[in-house]
C-alpha cells in the first residue's frame, strides 16, 4: 500500500514543487515571519503550499522517492501510483475530501474543479522547525481587562391602584382645607388662603367619603393591584445561509481562529468559522442561494487572489 500523502510531504521539506502525475503538482512558497500588533498574533517563517492542477506530467521525482522507501522498482511504483491516483480522482467525483497529511486537503467545489484547502499546521520550513503560531495580550486588550466590569440592574416598579392614589390625594387636600375648632368658630387654616373659598359642608362630605373609601370592607378584602405592564421584547429573526466560501480549513479549532483573526484584520467583516466533518472551516462569506454563492466565489477568485477557495454546500 502507497502511503502518498506521507511522501508527499516529507518531499515538501526538501523540494519547492512535489509532482503527483495525472493528479496536479504541490507548490511551496517561502514567507517571512509576521507579527500583528492589533490582532496579537505572531506567525513564524514558514512555506505555504499551493496547488496547480497544470502541473501533472511526470518528473520523475515522487515516483523515485516512492520507490527507494518501499523497496520496489521504478516500473512497479510508476502502476501502483496510476491505479492509486484513480482512486482518488473517483473519491474526488463524488464529493470525498482528499487528506495531504499535514498539508492539507484536496477537494472538487460545486462546478467540480479540484481544489486544494491548506491546513496552515505544518511550516514546512527547516528554518522554523518546531515553532508555532501564538496569541499574546496587546496593551489595549490587557487595559481592558483591568477595566472594572459594570453591571446593569433592572428594577421593578409596581403600580399602585389608580382609586387608591385617589383616595390619598383627597385625604391630603381635605386636611388642607378643613378648619380646625379649638373653641373659636372663626379661626381658620393658614392655608385656606391658598385655595378658592369652598363651603364647610361640601370639604367635610368630600373627607368622609375619602375617609369611607379608605376603609371599605372590600378593598381590604380585594385590594385592587394593577397588573405588570408586559413589554414584548422583539427577537430577530436569523436567517441560516446554505453555501459558504472556503478560504482553509485546519483539524483544530486555534490555528483556524487565528486565521480567521488576519481575515478580519483585511477587512472580511463576514468572515466565520464553520465547524463540520471534524475539520475547522474558515469562510469568507455565507449566502443562502447557490448561484450567487458561485458568482462570489468567482470573485473572490479573480478579484481578491483566494485562487484556493471553494464552495462548501450545507443543508
Amino acid at each position: 500500500m502507497l502511503h502518498l500523502e506521507k511522501h508527499i510531504n516529507d518531499l515538501l521539506y526538501l523540494y519547492d514543487c512535489v509532482i503527483v502525475p495525472g493528479l496536479g503538482g504541490f507548490v511551496a512558497n517561502k514567507q517571512n515571519a509576521e507579527l500583528n500588533e492589533k490582532t496579537g498574533v505572531f506567525s513564524p517563517p514558514c512555506r505555504k503550499i499551493g496547488f496547480n492542477k497544470s502541473l501533472s506530467h511526470n518528473d520523475g521525482l515522487l515516483i523515485k522517492h516512492i520507490a527507494n522507501a518501499e523497496g520496489i522498482s521504478y516500473e512497479e511504483c510508476y502502476n501502483k501510483l496510476t491505479k492509486h491516483i484513480s482512486i482518488l480522482k473517483f473519491q474526488l467525483g463524488k464529493g470525498e475530501s482528499i487528506e495531504i497529511g499535514s498539508a492539507g486537503e484536496l477537494k472538487n467545489d460545486a462546478m467540480g474543479n479540484t481544489l486544494f484547502i491548506p491546513s496552515q499546521e505544518e511550516s514546512f520550513s527547516t528554518d522554523s522547525f518546531g515553532l508555532t503560531t501564538f496569541h499574546f495580550n496587546t496593551l489595549a486588550q490587557l487595559k481592558e481587562q483591568k477595566e472594572p466590569t459594570r453591571r446593569l440592574v433592572r428594577r421593578t416598579l409596581n403600580a399602585k391602584s389608580t382609586r387608591q392614589i385617589a383616595a390619598s390625594a383627597a385625604l391630603i387636600i381635605g386636611f388642607l382645607l378643613v378648619t380646625p375648632d379649638f373653641g373659636n368658630q372663626t379661626q381658620q387654616s393658614n392655608f385656606t388662603g391658598m385655595f378658592p373659598k369652598m363651603e364647610q359642608t361640601t370639604i367635610v362630605k368630600n373627607v368622609e367619603v375619602a375617609e369611607k373609601r379608605e376603609v371599605t370592607n372590600e378593598e381590604i378584602t380585594n385590594p385592587i393591584e394593577a397588573e405588570p405592564v408586559t413589554i414584548a421584547e422583539t427577537v430577530p429573526v436569523t436567517v441560516k445561509n446554505r453555501y459558504f466560501i472556503i478560504a482553509g480549513s485546519f483539524k483544530v479549532e486555534q490555528p483556524a481562529r487565528v486565521f480567521l483573526g488576519k481575515l478580519k484584520h483585511k477587512g472580511i467583516q463576514n468572515a466565520e468559522i464553520i465547524s463540520s466533518n471534524g475539520r475547522f472551516r474558515v469562510s469568507l462569506e455565507g449566502f443562502m442561494d447557490k448561484q450567487t454563492a458561485i458568482d462570489a466565489l468567482n470573485n473572490y477568485r479573480e478579484t481578491n487572489g483566494y485562487r484556493s477557495a471553494w464552495l462548501l454546500s450545507q443543508k
